[in-house]
């Protein structure tokens, strides 16, 4: 991974705390898996760009279509990080997270738990069943 100046860090988490997304997915085909990812969606392509200049691996690189969104809608852009990827961008921000910490922590965990192998024993299904949910939990918005 490329060295990171402690203010490019501070501020990747700085949009992660106010834009972002720190979460964890199931596969429909694979129900025991667990992904997690970390998005940012913006109207500014500025703030994508920067993003993707020094995290490149994005799973997104264009525009959501406006099928998607109203047409009065400014055009959003999108950066994910998956599984690994995630991981180690998580890692490096870890430190300078405020309001998402939470989530951070939650989502190392679940990657802790993710091995070479298919297998998931119901001790870890159990425990990522349980990170989900709390997850979920810090992430929803409004009451």
């Amino acid at each position: 991974m490329a060295d990171f100046s402690v203010e490019e860090l501070a501020y990747a988490a700085g949009i992660i705390d106010g834009e972002g997304y720190i979460g964890i997915r199931r596969i429909k085909k694979a129900p025991r898996t667990a992904v997690v990812a970390v998005e940012v969606g913006n109207t500014d392509p500025r703030l994508i760009l920067w993003l993707r200049q020094r995290w490149p691996d994005s799973l997104n690189d264009q525009p959501v279509k406006r099928k998607k969104r109203p047409h009065h809608h400014k055009p959003l852009y999108l950066w994910i990080l998956a599984s690994q990827k995630a991981e180690n961008f998580l890692k490096v921000i870890q430190p300078y997270l405020l309001l998402k910490k939470d989530q951070c922590e939650i989502a190392l965990a679940v990657r802790e738990t993710i091995t070479p192998s298919n297998y998931v024993s119901d001790q870890v299904y159990a425990f990522r069943t349980e990170a989900i949910e709390k997850i979920k939990k810090l992430n929803h918005r409004g009451r």
